[in-house]
């Protein structure tokens, strides 16, 4: 299970890489953002922003994927 940090000062530019996991892991189970953001110990502006950089993610691999179907030559399926 996820375990807040010890030390609640601030920390820089430390990565949250334990942190975000955690919040998708709530939010994929349902929990508010706000409440996910309280339980993993982030300001909920930051839970907003790793969902809106997420959501910019997937939009971009699928305008990628749908790009290369796009390219593809017509499959001739016979000669007749």
């Amino acid at each position: 299970m996820f375990k807040i940090r010890e030390s609640r000062r601030p920390q820089g530019c430390m990565p949250l890489l334990a942190e975000r996991a955690a919040y998708f892991e709530f939010v994929g189970q349902g929990v508010r953002t706000g409440v996910a953001c309280r339980l993993v110990g982030v300001a909920e502006r930051t839970g907003w922003r790793w969902r809106r950089v997420a959501a910019e993610a997937a939009a971009a691999e699928a305008a990628v994927v749908a790009a290369v179907v796009a390219a593809r030559p017509p499959v001739v399926v016979s000669g007749r």
